[in-house]
């Protein structure tokens, strides 16, 4: 067929509806390879090649398609359209090859004649596009997980490029520092080899810069290093955490920048206990006067970044016992307001709490950490469970009771206040979803540690309610409830 025959048929085809029985029909007058060779050629008009563009897009909406795009009889094409000046071009066959990396096809991209699907990535990785390059990056992150493929995607040839795209834009730079962090987190072959090119410290190292911009997008891209284990160890390697806290000391420093460092080494905190120290050196220490700071600050992103670098040092006991024992009002201060009237402060800490009892620090050498959670941090959960119906709160509310019900103390003060077991046999008190989960969650726990204080407070009837309750899920309601509902509902 000619160009415009081509062209006119495309066109037809994307005004058809999106099924293989259309698709099917276009590619019985044109084939894949007339599709590309319309696409390369300077015969067409930006409107025809649009429609090529669309056609072919459409196309790898079928799997059947997916499989054919990367076969010998394509690769020229492919080639040239990897190299070709017109950004829609490029576009498609980056998003034609991400298709394929999702498929089961992926495999093909590794294997077969110069150029292979990894050459064609490598090429359009680096592209200042970034409708190009970042499909290209999603291909390369899921592609590295198929046998063998850590040898190509993150081989000598990949790790050249890989380099030189960190001397280009910062928007490119950035693309290519986060393709390696993903590389990495899906195998450690692939990160040994990224670690050793240098493009982790190239993350660590764009974000001590003046460029504010650049800085806030590495600590980001340094979040991401920290959410695995092969990242953290990298981190502790390059001792981050002190060169962060001197940002910290900065009373220039960017607010953002402040709340993005405090995030970060909560994170790096809360992965490996090594960090706890070197940031909890004294109460006068930088990120402690940080937090309080932010907390106690006007702007609502600081002070949830507070309430949670504070709970991922506290699920480490030894950040728990610095703030029981060096900073005991502040911990006051932060419990407190569970029940004060910032509702999204009190979610957050009733979320940070839930963290830290999650880890279990608390143990039972260390008296003031059970005095703590006896005497100010059950009452008030309590006492906001009665008093905050807000939807938002409740599920936090019951999976912070849930990990206090393990403990003796806290079970027979939780069951002596009357209207908390109105609460607990009340089958209609939430109305969310997680907030119904969150109690069965609570009661489920109560029950199995403390069945035997729970026989003794409730009648006999209310107590097998109960363990009906724990045995049916979050939406078990006694027979003699349901039958309520039913009415009520109509």
């Amino acid at each position: 067929p000619s160009m415009s025959d081509i062209a006119r048929a495309a066109q037809g085809f994307v005004n058809q509806p999106q099924v293989w029985v259309a698709a099917e029909q276009f590619l019985q007058n044109v084939s894949m390879q007339d599709l590309c060779q319309a696409l390369a050629s300077a015969q067409l008009s930006r409107a025809q090649t649009q429609s090529c563009v669309d056609a072919f897009e459409r196309l790898l909406s079928f799997e059947e398609v997916r499989s054919q795009v990367i076969t010998d009889a394509m690769r020229p094409y492919l080639q040239q359209g990897a190299q070709s000046p017109d950004d829609r071009i490029r576009v498609l066959i980056a998003t034609a090859l991400l298709e394929v990396a999702k498929s089961g096809a992926a495999s093909g991209l590794l294997t077969g004649p110069a150029p292979t699907g990894v050459d064609l990535l490598l090429t359009l990785v680096v592209d200042p596009v970034m409708d190009v390059g970042e499909p290209v990056s999603e291909a390369m992150a899921k592609l590295v997980v198929v046998e063998g493929a850590p040898e190509v995607v993150a081989g000598p040839a990949a790790l050249q490029v890989l380099q030189g795209g960190l001397s280009l834009a910062d928007e490119v730079k950035c693309r290519i520092m986060d393709l390696a962090l993903e590389l990495g987190r899906a195998s450690q072959q692939a990160f040994d080899s990224c670690a050793s090119a240098g493009l982790y410290q190239s993350v660590i190292n764009s974000f001590f810069t003046d460029d504010l911009l650049l800085k806030l997008v590495a600590v980001e891209l340094m979040e991401k290093l920290g959410s695995y284990e092969r990242g953290v160890q990298f981190l502790a390697g390059a001792d981050v955490s002190e060169r962060l806290v001197v940002e910290l000391e900065d009373p220039s420093q960017d607010d953002t920048v402040v709340v993005c460092v405090v995030r970060l080494l909560g994170c790096l905190a809360l992965k490996s206990e090594a960090f706890v120290a070197r940031l909890l050196p004294s109460a006068s220490a930088p990120l402690p006067t940080t937090l309080v700071k932010l907390f106690r600050g006007k702007h609502e992103a600081g002070r949830l970044a507070a309430v949670n670098c504070w709970s991922m040092l506290c699920a480490q006991r030894e950040g728990l016992e610095f703030f029981v024992n060096v900073m005991p009002d502040f911990l006051a201060e932060i419990t407190d307001a569970i029940v004060g009237t910032d509702n999204s402060k009190a979610v957050a800490v009733m979320a940070g709490w839930t963290l830290v009892l999650s880890h279990r620090p608390a143990t039972k050498a260390n008296a003031k950490i059970q005095e703590l959670i006896v005497q100010k941090l059950l009452p008030h959960a309590l006492k906001a469970l009665l008093q905050k119906p807000f939807a938002d709160a409740r599920p936090h509310n019951w999976q912070l009771l849930a990990e206090m019900a393990h403990m003796k103390q806290t079970a027979q003060q939780t069951l002596t206040v009357e209207s908390v077991r109105d609460v607990l046999t009340n089958y209609r008190s939430e109305d969310s979803a997680n907030a119904l989960i969150g109690k069965h969650q609570f009661v489920s726990a109560l029950l199995e540690a403390h069945s035997n204080v729970a026989s003794t407070v409730f009648e006999d009837e209310t107590y097998e309610n109960l363990c009906g309750y724990v045995k049916g899920g979050p939406y078990w309601t006694p027979q003699g409830a349901q039958a309520v509902v039913d009415r009520e509902a109509g």
